[in-house]
């Protein structure tokens, strides 16, 4: 698809170049190893064929074949839309810089078949050996609503849990989220401590902060609104609200959106410039694997 007719349709439909446009970034031309993109996902695998047809179709300078570097696999089975959907805006706007995927818990805790609640714990653990064993505000290690390893089920991750066995990434991307009423008190800041943790060591967190403003979905709360209390008590999201992250919400695009992204498209030209690449590395952590 053209560039030009692309951007035409941006409050349509949101491709890479029309983010890139909106936001005025510059397309990049060096990857630096040891500085790829993390994204955490769970319970949601990408599918490498979506992914090739999306690069072809919306992404002149994103790449359309994959070779997967993996730590584990990503059964195509459970492939659906979160995983592609992170993979498909970000990668082709920080090309050629690389990415990597931090896959976590197995499907049936990922899923819900084995329902617990939990959040982000057994990720922590894997990144941080220390959070394994942490304790902070009434907490310590992992708490009973999260997943126990190994998992007995059929489909279950066999193995122990995982402590330290990834290195972060120097930035992380979470399109995850719950609300906080959701979670203890004391299970939400301790986690908030790590993330603490995390920053002081040169990891930045960026979180979605939710789909309904200061609101849950639905009747989340007893409320048709979302709220607490009486219908209007804010329902703050988690982890959006710690004070370690960053978070970012969304932009609504108006009617002429695509004419005020041609029009700064057309200012910088240099995205036309670089070549299409041919090939994409995307390296899977997988936790457990």
């Amino acid at each position: 698809m053209a560039i030009a007719q692309e951007l035409s349709m941006c409050d349509t439909y949101i491709t890479p170049p029309c983010i890139a446009a909106m936001y005025n970034i510059t397309q990049s031309t060096k990857a630096a190893p040891g500085n790829e993109m993390g994204i955490f996902e769970e319970g949601d695998y990408y599918d490498a064929e979506s992914l090739v047809e999306f690069f072809a179709t919306f992404a002149s300078h994103g790449r359309t074949q994959t070779s997967r570097r993996r730590r584990g696999t990503a059964p195509g089975a459970f492939a659906t839309g979160e995983s592609d959907l992170d993979l498909q805006i970000s990668y082709p706007i920080i090309y050629p810089q690389n990415s990597i995927i931090f896959l976590t818990d197995d499907i049936n805790y990922a899923l819900g078949l084995e329902s617990r609640g939990n959040f982000l714990n057994t990720f922590f653990d894997a990144i941080d050996g220390s959070y394994c064993t942490y304790s902070a505000y009434g907490e310590t290690r992992n708490s009973n609503i999260d997943p126990v390893y190994p998992d007995p089920l059929v489909t279950g991750y066999k193995g122990q849990l995982q402590c330290g066995v990834y290195q972060p990434t120097n930035f992380i991307s979470i399109s995850y989220g719950k609300q906080e009423d959701d979670l203890p008190t004391n299970y939400q800041q301790r986690q908030c401590s790590e993330m603490m943790k995390l920053g002081m060591q040169g990891v930045s967190i960026v979180l979605a902060s939710g789909d309904s403003g200061v609101a849950a979905r639905g009747t989340d709360g007893g409320n048709s609104d979302g709220c607490l209390g009486t219908g209007e008590v804010f329902n703050t999201d988690f982890p959006a609200s710690f004070l370690y992250v960053t978070a970012v919400g969304a932009t609504y695009l108006s009617s002429d959106a695509g004419a005020t992204a041609i029009k700064r498209f057309l200012c910088h030209d240099s995205h036309l410039a670089a070549d299409p690449p041919t090939s994409t590395q995307l390296q899977v952590t997988k936790i457990p694997h």
